[in-house]
């Protein structure tokens, strides 16, 4: 079901068929009438679009989520990277404060995003993997390189109605 409220292309392909079909027969029997039947697929196309893009599931949600602390770490907001990160998760919560006390990050990546969410649990949780890569400078000016690429897998919970990151992982660095 959350297939249909997560992406409006198939109610376009299936719209512009109908449209097809719709103006073919007008063609062949110049019947006028058929306009009204083209006026009305078209309607519910829009409708259905609109609705999609209006309902926000749990995955969007996520994926919103993932592009705040995005926006939290190209900005170098220390304390708005944390509050993406559960108060219980010390690990992150160290590393990231670290990480942003040492280098200026100059731009994030999130690539081959692919996100489960888990409804079975209370609270609800998700798993998020993608591929990202974060530009950095380093402010020491010891680390020779100036970007990080790893495949992650990042945890969340959703807690008083927003999602926050329970942990993670990473896979070898991408070079």
């Amino acid at each position: 079901m959350s297939y249909f409220t997560e992406n409006s292309m198939w109610m376009i392909f299936l719209g512009i068929a109908v449209e097809a079909v719709l103006g073919a027969i007008l063609f062949r029997t110049g019947r006028g009438s058929l306009l009204w039947a083209m006026i009305g697929a078209a309607v519910l196309v829009a409708a259905g679009v609109t609705a999609e893009k209006l309902i926000v599931t749990e995955k969007e949600e996520v994926e919103r989520t993932l592009d705040d602390i995005a926006a939290a770490l190209e900005d170098n907001d220390q304390q708005r990277v944390l509050t993406y990160i559960s108060p219980a998760d010390k690990r992150s919560r160290s590393e990231a404060s670290w990480a942003m006390g040492r280098c200026e990050i100059r731009g994030t990546s999130v690539l081959q995003l692919s996100v489960t969410v888990n409804k079975l649990t209370s609270p609800h949780t998700a798993e998020a993997r993608f591929r990202g890569i974060i530009q950095y400078r380093d402010r020491k000016g010891e680390i020779p390189y100036s970007s990080y690429s790893s495949i992650f897998n990042v945890s969340f919970r959703k807690e008083d109605g927003r999602w926050i990151v329970t942990g993670y992982e990473t896979s070898q660095p991408v070079r």
